[in-house]
């Protein structure tokens, strides 16, 4: 296929997907909150336009989810903003020009073929093209170049010399540390999925626990990921499920085998509502708990209300963490620090700001972090019930509400409920 063919039959594509859209995350009037906050971006920076590759600024910056994106070796999209919406164009390979319309993108879209090269030298080289047509070769642009390949950076400096080039990977980083109300309303769907369906899974297994054939750890994990897409999910990226000494890792692949009775078990998974993520994790014990089981798991539910108490706006990061710090040494609860104990979501499943002893970020309203504190079970086992926050005015919201998880999860007897 030649390049003018491939460009032509995508341009008839992107009409026709437009004429079939769905729902996408934001309509027109949302959108608009949002653009004019990136508006603000290419004024402070005083650029025309803003190329961004990042598969999560990606996203931001087009309304645009492109499916397993995050887990290709090198980006394969591109979006191209500018301050004359009018000039607005999307690139990508052919089969994502029906799912970019479809979702409600409004500009144009440039489509390349991988019989011109590999896909990294291609977008590259399309990159070039499409600001050569908009006759913006001499203009100051922004790239969000530190979140890219160094290579691709390279090439594209090198090709558009005359081009002022300004990183705006951290602008844009930090225009997405404010949510704004509909995006707040997408994460909060998301942490219900996921909630829900973590739920559904418990349930099917229960019953199942004393069963002589036992229950597939590889099976529940699995059912987790079936039920966000029945409740309404878009995509799940980490999914695991440790039970015992296993679940002294923070993460490994399902392994095979059974869950069995008297164990802490620990289930994650992150998963996203068009776009805009949950980062769930949970922990329940299979078959009536030891006292120190429970005594453990309490001790996690404490950190966590030490830490819920802490979020609001003025406060830091690193004086929630140090809040939670002081709060283990007081109780003598061992927890695990390095991670530190929360982070930023949005649309990507971790992002700034991160709850760790170095980051000086004052929280505001508008931001949702979700909290993550990892301390340890009798056995060593890594113990966490994570929880998404919108910090307000006043404090937090809750946003992962759908089941408080404040006390132990038994399984349990039988059960005929379906989440």
């Amino acid at each position: 296929m030649n390049n003018s063919t491939n460009v032509d039959w995508g341009k008839k594509w992107a009409e026709k997907a437009r004429s079939l859209v769905g729902s996408p995350a934001l309509n027109p009037g949302e959108r608009l909150e949002l653009d004019n906050k990136f508006k603000n971006v290419l004024i402070e920076n005083n650029c025309e336009g803003i190329i961004a590759v990042d598969v999560s600024h990606f996203t931001y910056l087009s309304g645009v989810v492109l499916p397993y994106a995050e887990q290709k070796i090198f980006p394969q999209a591109a979006v191209f903003r500018t301050k004359n919406s009018s000039l607005d164009i999307l690139i990508c390979p052919p089969e994502w020009i029906h799912l970019s319309a479809s979702q409600g993108w409004w500009g144009e879209i440039e489509s390349y073929s991988y019989n011109d090269g590999s896909p990294l030298e291609v977008l590259v080289s399309t990159i070039v093209k499409v600001v050569v047509e908009k006759k913006l070769e001499n203009a100051r642009l922004g790239l969000d170049s530190s979140a890219l390949p160094v290579l691709l950076v390279e090439r594209i400096k090198q090709d558009l010399p005359n081009v002022k080039w300004v990183d705006c990977d951290v602008s844009l980083r930090e225009l997405r540390l404010i949510k704004t109300k509909e995006e707040i309303k997408l994460l909060e769907e998301a942490s219900r999925q996921a909630d829900r369906a973590i739920i559904s899974a418990l349930n099917h297994m229960e019953g199942n626990i004393y069963d002589s054939l036992g229950y597939d750890i590889w099976e529940f994990t699995e059912r987790i990921r079936v039920h966000v897409g029945e409740f309404g999910g878009s995509g799940t990226g980490n999914l695991t499920t440790l039970q015992g000494s296993d679940s002294a890792k923070y993460y490994r692949p399902p392994r095979r085998g059974v869950l069995e009775p008297g164990n802490l078990v620990r289930t994650e998974v992150s998963n996203h509502h068009l776009g805009y993520w949950s980062n769930s994790g949970r922990t329940f014990v299979t078959g009536q708990p030891a006292p120190e089981q429970i005594e453990t798991y309490k001790n996690n539910i404490k950190l966590k209300n030490v830490a819920v108490n802490a979020l609001r706006p003025g406060t830091t990061c690193m004086a929630v963490y140090q809040a939670v710090q002081k709060a283990a040494s007081r109780e003598y609860i061992d927890f695990w620090s390095e991670p530190g104990i929360g982070h930023g979501v949005g649309v990507s499943e971790r992002e700034a700001p991160y709850i760790v002893a170095e980051d000086s970020t004052v929280l505001r309203s508008g931001m949702v972090l979700v909290l993550a504190i990892y301390t340890f079970g009798p056995k060593r086992e890594l113990l966490c019930s994570k929880d998404t926050y919108e910090i307000t005015e006043d404090g937090c919201r809750l946003l992962s509400w759908y089941k408080n998880w404040d006390n132990l999860y038994v399984v349990i007897g039988d059960t005929a409920r379906h989440g």
